[in-house]
């Protein structure tokens, strides 16, 4: 077999992808698959639109961890401000530092926290499957276990350290350290 490209070269390998012949010069060793010119500059060029597409999609996810943690910290300041507007026309001031913890810490780890929660509960219920009907009672079981359980399950969650690990986790991603 010659060469596509030179017919006075002895071919030393097809191209994989389209079959045709190629020397040394012409085909190239990709991976383990051998390509010619053509099929290499498209080989590369996909690539490329790949590594582009992983780039735009790293982006986004950055861009939305950042506005998490400019969201968590204007909760955290704004719990910590009205916590002490609050206790300032209190005449015991005792509490203070329990309002602080409350507005200051807890909100933002709940906020923190429920998403994280709600996502594993939903995948647990798609593990299991779900019924369409139910009673009226079968109903409110229903939304007991949806919605009541992931929001308490995500404060405790975020409370005790979760909300923490979940704003640290963001400000990495955010920092483009996946």
């Amino acid at each position: 077999m010659k060469c596509f490209n030179h017919p006075n070269a002895d071919a030393v390998g097809t191209c994989s992808q389209c079959g045709k012949g190629g020397c040394r010069d012409c085909i190239e060793d990709v991976g383990g698959a051998l390509l010619c010119e053509n099929c290499l500059n498209l080989h590369r060029q996909a690539h490329q639109e790949e590594e582009q597409s992983i780039a735009a999609d790293r982006r986004v996810i950055m861009n939305r961890s950042k506005r998490i943690i400019a969201f968590t910290v204007i909760l955290a300041i704004g719990g910590i401000i009205g916590a002490f507007s609050i206790a300032s026309g209190q005449p015991n001031q005792s509490g203070v530092g329990i309002m602080v913890f409350g507005l200051g810490y807890c909100l933002p780890c709940m906020y923190l926290g429920v998403p994280k929660v709600w996502g594993m509960w939903r995948g647990f219920w798609k593990k299991i499957g779900c019924f369409l009907w139910a009673t009226p009672i079968g109903w409110l079981i229903l939304f007991v276990l949806f919605f009541y359980i992931p929001l308490v399950g995500g404060a405790v969650y975020g409370g005790l350290g979760g909300g923490i690990y979940e704003f640290v986790r963001h400000l990495r991603i955010a920092r483009g350290k996946f």
